[in-house]
């Protein structure tokens, strides 16, 4: 298990103005992905976890490996992770309809600090398809919260 550094850890507060639970998941995904145990040879821990009406559908985690979605999402050659945002997708979607649904994502550095985990432009294409319609992610900077709606990244392209 990766132990992470105490001394500039985040607390995401549950903010009680905010009924969509924003807060709540993220909260979640932080704890989730603090406890979880990683590869220690990876720099940074990933924890998404998707949600719909005030539950959890799925909780995904980066790793080393491969699987053909990344491979027929892929953007550039060489992807030799399986993105958290992937693997949540991956682990329930044979079971669950993620339509309308939304995603929580944290990136937690080896050293404990909190990092930037805006969804790459191929884990959009994929939660696009899948349907998932809002993302929100931690963020380096305060107030430690970003959130992007999730649009089709090949009409951008």
């Amino acid at each position: 298990m990766v132990t992470l550094s105490r001394k500039k850890t985040v607390d995401f507060q549950v903010d009680k103005a905010d009924n969509r639970g924003m807060h709540k998941f993220l909260k979640l995904a932080f704890d989730l992905a603090k406890s979880h145990e990683f590869d220690k040879s990876m720099d940074y821990f990933h924890c998404a976890v998707i949600a719909k009406g005030g539950k959890v559908l799925s909780v995904g985690y980066n790793s080393r490996g491969y699987n053909p979605l990344v491979e027929q999402y892929k953007i550039q050659e060489h992807t030799c992770t399986i993105h958290a945002e992937i693997a949540a997708i991956l682990a329930k979607r044979k079971k669950t309809r993620f339509e309308g649904s939304k995603i929580y994502v944290v990136r937690i550095r080896s050293n404990g600090t909190v990092a930037m985990s805006r969804p790459c432009q191929m884990c959009q294409h994929v939660l696009y398809n899948y349907g998932v319609k809002r993302a929100y992610f931690s963020t380096d900077e305060f107030p430690f919260v970003g959130r992007m709606k999730v649009d089709n990244p090949a009409a951008n392209e």
